[in-house]
């Protein structure tokens, strides 16, 4: 009896991971690279200085497993909206910040912080708008963000 239950339970398991790797098979996944947005890297200092109207700053570190998390889907936007989107590597000269809420309105790099990586950074007329930190918030900010 003991067998005949095992049997049927591993049965069960198998046809449960064949289920879900023919959804994988028919949902292919695009494993985007920070090499795919080289041209969009800039230095932190031009972030302040870009003549463009509107545009995002994306901080980001090589070694941040948050950063890592949401790679595909920020280079994804970065990609779909390649006029208005750069990349920025965490470097020494960027301050981090307890609380980046008197940093909006800033015109220079000098006056600005974040509170860690990944932080994402929106510029209308050179002046921050907005200044956001972690992965489900860049997420969720990019998904509603009215690009009209």
């Amino acid at each position: 009896m003991r067998k005949f239950l095992f049997i049927a339970c591993f049965a069960l398991f198998l046809i449960g991971c064949s289920k879900q790797n023919i959804e994988c098979q028919n949902q292919p996944k695009t494993w985007h690279t920070y090499d795919e947005i080289s041209e969009l890297k800039i230095e932190w200092k031009m972030s302040f200085s870009l003549a463009k109207p509107q545009y995002f700053v994306y901080i980001y570190s090589e070694s941040c497993y948050f950063c890592h998390e949401i790679k595909n889907e920020v280079i994804g936007f970065a990609l779909e909206h390649f006029d208005m989107f750069y990349f920025v590597e965490y470097c020494e000269e960027i301050k981090i910040l307890n609380d980046v809420s008197e940093t909006i309105g800033k015109v220079e790099s000098d006056e600005m912080g974040i509170l860690g990586t990944p932080t994402l950074l929106l510029f209308k007329t050179k002046t921050l708008m907005v200044n956001i930190a972690g992965s489900n918030k860049i997420l969720y900010y990019l998904e509603n963000y009215d690009l009209s």
